[in-house]
């Protein structure tokens, strides 16, 4: 009995080192390993995803903030304390330096079409002059002119012959003939076109109701640039006056029912105006007005309105 329990003693000694072996055995250190690397993957994508949602809460935030400080924050501490404007970060802010530079940027671009256009119709625009004393060599700068045929008609305010109005005012009166003789100034014109060129010129025609007068120089081959159609024009519309100087405006009000005040008809001439912004003086009649696209629009009547090319062409085809 006592062999038996040796037996069964040592039996189970064996079984336990046999199971110990095999479990020693198997390839723990991989099983280990192996769980160790899946959880430090999912601590790595946890912390990038943390971090995301981090960066994007801090961007929303500071987003936020820096609205509320521009449009909030920085204009009431600017109004309440004005001595924060020694400071060119605060002044730059209070100025609002981005708005600026777009403004300039379109500026610019603008000014770049005013100057094309004004190149554009500068040739067929002429300086028209006049000499009231015939004793003297003298001419002085009367108006602007335009170029309507390249044989040398051109297209004019009638103002600058005011003097022949008065003249032929005087003619039909029989009661101030003799008055007349002594008025009778004779007046000289002549034409200086785009290169410099002085010609002497001749009235053909003029229309005090109308506004218009045209006159004639000896010359071919001169440039002619197309008027523009006056009913494309537009409220707010840049246009470009050109005079000995340059004034720009822009089309304020449409004039369908002009009546001219020197107009005295029972059935008065019923016309087309355009008004600008700027009232300019009577020594703009003649300028010539154009667009930012380089087309001729008009002819300055001076104050602050300006004859349509419509209106023009209608004048030109009943003299010519």
């Amino acid at each position: 009995m006592k062999n038996i329990t040796i037996k069964s003693i040592r039996d189970k000694q064996k079984q336990s080192e046999e199971a110990a072996e095999k479990f020693f055995s198997k390839p723990k250190d991989d099983i280990i390993v192996e769980d160790l690397s899946d959880k430090c993957k999912y601590k790595k994508c946890h912390c990038v995803y943390k971090f995301i949602l981090y960066a994007i809460f801090v961007l929303i935030v500071g987003g936020i903030g820096g609205i509320a400080a521009d449009r909030i924050a920085f204009p009431y501490l600017i109004a309440a304390y004005p001595q924060l404007n020694k400071y060119d970060f605060i002044k730059k802010i209070n100025e609002g330096t981005t708005v600026v530079r777009i403004t300039e940027n379109v500026n610019i671009t603008e000014d770049k079409a005013i100057v094309e256009s004004i190149k554009k119709v500068s040739p067929s625009i002429v300086r028209i002059l006049k000499n009231t004393d015939p004793k003297s060599s003298e001419y002085k700068y009367a108006s602007n002119g335009i170029i309507l045929t390249s044989n040398g008609y051109i297209v004019t305010s009638s103002k600058i012959f005011a003097d022949k109005a008065a003249v032929v005012s005087a003619d039909t009166n029989k009661d101030t003939a003799n008055d007349t003789k002594t008025e009778k100034t004779e007046t000289l014109y002549s034409v200086r076109l785009n290169d410099g060129k002085t010609l002497e010129a001749k009235l053909v025609n003029m229309d005090a109701v109308s506004g218009l007068a045209i006159i004639k120089i000896e010359e071919n081959n001169l440039p002619v640039i197309p008027l523009a159609d006056s009913d494309d024009l537009e409220l707010g519309e840049r246009l470009i006056l050109i005079d000995d100087g340059i004034a720009i405006d822009i089309v304020s009000k449409f004039i369908n029912d002009y009546i001219s005040p020197l107009d005295k008809n029972e059935s008065p001439k019923i016309q087309k105006r355009i008004m600008i912004m700027k009232t300019l003086s009577d020594s703009y009649n003649g300028a010539t007005v154009i667009n930012v696209k380089g087309e001729i629009v008009g002819i300055s009547e001076g104050g602050d309105l300006f004859i349509p090319t419509n209106e023009l062409n209608n004048f030109v085809k009943s003299v010519m």
